[in-house]
């Protein structure tokens, strides 16, 4: 699918918050993955994606309907699960979301977990169109939009080089957190 061909689909949509809806739970409902590539023409291509992807797509979107749109970076803890977890470092990772400007103010537009997933314990947003979600991970700390923030971008970067080493040093045991994180989900999408 296309940007044009999804627009498409929400321009006879006359009210602007149910067509900011209709964006909003298009993206949230594209499968959850992790690994592959973190932007929005990955997600349309292979028809799933993380939580940057599927917020670029998101951006996109919002931005081809005239909104502003923001970047929000939360650092938070991963989950125990699959095993492999220990080997990402000090099990901490970086969760991408977005804010959408309407009406004078910034509102939060997390829609990184699918429907689906809520049987798996994951938050599953749904959106009024107006006030804000909550986020999909418990966040430890926030940035929003590309300010200069010293000691998160401190901290975002030493975390980067630490699991760039890690990927080097575990590659094989990382590519199995992967394959099994992903496994783990299409069974929790499968039972529902």
């Amino acid at each position: 699918m296309k940007i044009n061909e999804i627009l498409k689909t929400v321009s006879a949509i006359r009210d602007p918050r149910e067509k900011r809806v209709s964006i909003f739970n298009f993206v949230r409902d594209i499968p959850y993955y992790v690994g592959g590539e973190q932007n929005y023409q990955y997600v349309l291509a292979k028809g799933h994606g993380d939580c940057k992807g599927k917020a670029d797509l998101l951006a996109v979107l919002f931005n081809e309907l005239g909104y502003a749109t923001r970047p929000v970076i939360v650092r938070y803890k991963l989950r125990n699960l699959p095993a492999e977890a220990q080997y990402i470092p000090d099990q901490i990772d970086y969760h991408h979301t977005l804010e959408v400007f309407i009406e004078n103010h910034w509102v939060l537009t997390d829609a990184t977990y699918d429907s689906p997933l809520g049987s798996g314990g994951y938050i599953i947003n749904r959106w009024d169109g107006e006030s804000n979600t909550r986020f999909c991970e418990k966040p430890l700390r926030i940035k929003r939009g590309h300010k200069n923030n010293a000691s998160f971008d401190d901290e975002f970067r030493a975390f980067s080089e630490k699991l760039n080493t890690a990927c080097e040093r575990y590659a094989k045991e990382i590519k199995q957190y992967t394959m099994k994180y992903n496994t783990m989900i299409k069974k929790t999408r499968e039972r529902v």
